[in-house]
């Protein structure tokens, strides 16, 4: 069988994970980071199981891969989520509607720490061991994942409410014009001149990454009482 690993990780916490199944299961690793490589993909062939590893942006699927998900085809599917610890949503039942022709076998969900907190988190890499010895077992029982509630919010004004909430801006007097962020943004919205296009997707990378702290977010009020809220810490795996 040929397993297909595909991921997404502005921040690289959802890579590890996708790079620990690669490690133990071989295949072929997709990068679904980079919008070039994303945008090349050959959506029309079958694949056999794809493990795909994802993190949740505000309860929902990352908006760069939504119409990319819905034209992948594979016989098998193992998903991996990440999360900030506060709430993964319905996600786990969005993603099981996009592959609605697919055997859902298995996944994780693991709070990773919030970017927005500047969180990192020592994963328990071991704990997906026993989704990988499924794999090598060839057990392949589909699952179903229940329908949950997400926040009443998630679904409204997604983009507008983002913007709101985390606003980036750039002091070019610190700024080296070394185009890292450029080079890295997974959504290609980072100008020449270190203006921020409306496709940004906040997921912070570029204020984490710039060498002299040149990009600043300013968070609003709604999203420091939010992040202030106590964290979860147990991954689930099924």
């Amino acid at each position: 069988m040929k397993i297909t690993h595909i991921y997404f990780s502005p921040n690289g916490e959802t890579k590890k994970i996708a790079l620990h199944f690669h490690e133990k299961l071989d295949g072929n690793l997709v990068d679904f980071t980079n919008p070039v490589v994303r945008n090349a993909y050959d959506f029309n062939q079958n694949h056999d199981l794809i493990i795909l590893s994802i993190p949740v942006y505000s309860q929902n699927i990352p908006y760069p891969l939504r119409s990319k998900l819905k034209t992948l085809k594979t016989k098998y599917l193992l998903l991996n989520l990440s999360y900030g610890g506060f709430s993964y949503g319905n996600m786990l039942k969005k993603i099981e509607r996009q592959f609605s022709q697919s055997t859902l076998i298995g996944y994780s969900v693991t709070p990773v720490g919030h970017i927005y907190l500047h969180q990192k988190v020592d994963l328990q890499i071991s704990l997906y061991n026993q989704l990988i010895k499924q794999i090598l077992d060839q057990s392949f029982e589909p699952i179903k994942v229940k329908f949950k509630f997400p926040h009443i919010f998630a679904q409204f004004f997604e983009k507008k409410r983002t913007q709101f909430n985390y606003r980036l801006s750039v002091d070019l007097e610190s700024c080296i014009n070394c185009g890292l962020c450029i080079e890295q943004c997974p959504t290609e919205s980072i100008t020449e001149t270190i203006e921020f296009k409306d496709s940004c997707l906040k997921c912070g990378h570029c204020e984490s990454i710039c060498p002299t702290h040149a990009i600043h977010a300013q968070q609003s009020f709604l999203l420091k009482q939010y992040l202030k809220k106590k964290q979860k810490t147990s991954v689930i795996i099924r």
